[in-house]
């Protein structure tokens, strides 16, 4: 934290499109059940991917980004999960922290510490990702379009689920 900015807002736009582009991948890819195989191994390669860009632009993962950055990776893995924009929250979040430290010139520790900033950094973090998905209509439609999908397909089995089980009890 020598005064300067590690993440520019372009390389923060970069990595937030990247992110919400990587679910909705996954949100797709599991909409056409091929993703509870595909979607680990994008996970894998994202974490990489994203772990080489943080470290390029001069961020360290200390032991608050780390538990950040890692944890919802480690969620993202869990099947299923993934039809939430976990990417997208997660690089937000560490976006948003690096940030913080360089504008205040305090670690992350020493940020998180301090309820009210706590508070600030969940308001913000919150922020950001709401306006990035609103401010990309194409993405929100998409997005909308895939659970209304993930929901239909839902009742579908549900119906169907129902059918065998009135057949079993007519037997």
């Amino acid at each position: 934290m020598n005064g300067k900015q590690r993440i520019g807002s372009a390389a923060a736009i970069v990595f937030v499109t990247f992110a919400l582009a990587v679910d909705l991948l996954q949100i797709l890819l599991d909409v056409v059940v091929i993703g509870a195989v595909v979607n680990r191994i994008i996970d894998i390669v994202v974490l990489i991917l994203f772990w080489i860009a943080f470290k390029l632009k001069g961020v360290n993962f200390t032991k608050t980004r780390a538990l950040i950055f890692f944890g919802l990776a480690l969620i993202e893995l869990i099947p299923g999960v993934d039809v939430f924009p976990l990417w997208t929250i997660d690089i937000i979040a560490v976006i948003f922290l690096v940030m913080a430290e360089d504008k205040l010139g305090q670690t992350g520790e020493a940020l998180i510490k301090n309820p009210a900033t706590r508070q600030i950094l969940k308001r913000g973090i919150m922020r950001g990702v709401n306006k990035t998905i609103d401010s990309q209509p194409k993405l929100r439609g998409a997005i909308e379009r895939a659970n209304k999908i993930s929901v239909q397909k839902k009742s579908k089995q549900n119906r169907q689920n129902e059918n065998i089980d009135e057949q079993k009890m007519a037997a």
